[in-house]
């Protein structure tokens, strides 16, 4: 083609193929805020249920007090946590904000109240309620680990596959010419 229609073709692919090229960065930021949306929900999670841990673990180590202080119980997390799970105490390095933040939403003294109670098996259930918030924290990080890695795969997948183009299939071009020619 090496008239008008070859120019308004190429006119056309040119935006089509800027179109695609804008929804694929789209498409890549959308993944990239879902991730980060994944990232900070799963570590809101984790610290929320290691500051519950902290919780039983501070009644613990502190006589079965049924209120302990915010720094007790960030002390006596920290504690546990370096000795027994060097995985979460470095989450725990890293969201040391995120943690301390979950003193505003939970209740030291009615979490512990119903445990307390039962004095003849208050240090166990102490100790078992606080494995169980480590666990749970475990497996909310690595829900978010394993959803972390199925995104790497879903952004390579991002790549606009059909891009656009243009494929001249039939020449049409003079035809009308050459018939008039043929007729005289």
């Amino acid at each position: 083609m090496t008239c008008s229609c070859h120019k308004r073709v190429q006119n056309k692919l040119a935006i089509m193929r800027s179109d695609s090229k804008a929804a694929e960065g789209r498409y890549r930021q959308r993944l990239d805020a879902f991730r980060e949306g994944i990232t900070t929900g799963a570590n809101e999670i984790g610290a929320r249920h290691l500051y519950r841990a902290g919780i039983y673990w501070a009644s613990f180590d502190n006589e079965m007090i049924h209120e302990p202080l915010h720094d007790m119980i960030i002390n006596s997390l920290q504690i546990h946590l370096q000795e027994k799970y060097p995985d979460l105490y470095s989450f725990f390095l890293r969201n040391k904000n995120t943690v301390s933040s979950q003193s505003e939403s939970l209740e030291p003294s009615t979490m512990l109240s119903r445990i307390l109670r039962r004095k003849d098996k208050a240090e166990g259930l102490l100790r078992a309620s606080a494995e169980l918030e480590i666990n749970n924290s475990k497996r909310a990080l690595e829900r978010a680990e394993q959803l972390k890695e199925r995104l790497k795969t879903w952004k390579e997948g991002i790549n606009v596959r059909n891009k656009p183009e243009a494929i001249c299939i039939v020449e049409q071009h003079g035809v009308e010419e050459k018939k008039l020619e043929e007729l005289t």
